[in-house]
């Protein structure tokens, strides 16, 4: 019979990458604003269950059972309930639960490979942490890989101006590489705002048309013109908004004028990163590139 020796500390290490990235992208995806260390901590905890389960030796449905609560308490560690919603929550937790398991499986693979103990049988020791350093490594290569591949080295928000007449607001906006929502019809793209961060600049019966439980297209001809619903997809969510033209929508990076429409979002559900809307970072990434051929053709 071929042994397989489990180290408490390679196990508690390997869980802490796991949680750590499952809860990153977690957080990345639901735009989640969040403090790191409280992310750690929830990472931690998650790994210390991880040998304890092994010390226990729980048997399978008990440890199923005790692993969902444990990763809705990590969540809520993680997170706390920055969407407002039990649905924005339970979303976040299921997104946070099947990562973890694509996660986990990948990462236990790979400690597998560098273990290079393969068989049956499993005894739980105790050895020095002498793989920390590496393992420390490849959690700093993976966050950053994970955040460059979804933020694409943009940068994290930028501020917008709303202009409607003689009336505008800036407004903090978080770029979001997932955020696809654009005109279906002549595929003029969109930034997602909150209904609420416009009610100074929008006229009053847009506002009321754009509300959850009836969303419509103003009466007025004047602002029908300047008005469309708009599909958006979200992680378990679907809906339509009503989208608006405003005079202007201004990019604090460069000055340049986006030729967009702004969906506005009703209701709870999402806390947009500590923002006030979503910018697709497609229309981000498209200035940026032309502004760096600019530069290099001067």
């Amino acid at each position: 019979m071929n042994l397989q020796i489990l180290y408490a500390d390679t196990l508690f290490l390997s869980n802490l990458v796991m949680n750590l990235l499952a809860l990153s992208l977690t957080g990345r995806v639901m735009h989640i604003k969040y403090k790191r260390r409280r992310v750690f901590f929830a990472s931690a905890l998650g790994g210390i269950y991880s040998v304890l389960a092994v010390i226990l030796s729980f048997p399978g449905a008990l440890h199923i059972t005790v692993g969902v609560l444990l990763s809705l308490l990590l969540v809520l560690i993680a997170f706390g309930n920055e969407g407002g919603g039990f649905g924005f929550f339970l979303r976040t937790f299921l997104l946070f639960y099947f990562s973890s398991i694509l996660l986990g499986g990948g990462i236990d693979a790979l400690f597998s490979v560098l273990e290079g103990a393969f068989g049956t049988r499993t005894d739980f020791l105790l050895r020095p942490a002498d793989a920390v350093l590496i393992i420390g490594f490849l959690t700093y290569f993976l966050l950053r890989g994970i955040t460059g591949l979804l933020g694409g080295g943009l940068p994290h928000s930028v501020n917008a101006r709303v202009v409607y007449g003689e009336r505008s607001v800036t407004l903090p906006l978080l770029v979001d590489s997932g955020c696809t929502l654009k005109d279906p019809i002549t595929g003029r793209g969109a930034i997602l705002v909150s209904a609420d961060a416009l009610r100074t600049v929008l006229p009053k019966e847009v506002l009321c048309a754009a509300r959850e439980t009836g969303i419509r297209i103003p009466k007025d001809p004047s602002l029908a013109a300047r008005c469309r619903l708009l599909p958006m997809r979200g992680v378990g969510e679907e809906r339509l908004l009503l989208a608006f033209r405003p005079n202007e929508v201004i990019l604090s990076t460069d000055g340049a004028s986006l030729d967009v429409w702004v969906a506005l979002y009703t209701g709870g559900g999402t806390s947009f990163g500590g923002c006030r809307g979503l910018l697709p970072s497609a229309l981000l990434y498209g200035r940026i590139k032309e502004k760096k051929i600019g530069e290099v053709r001067r």
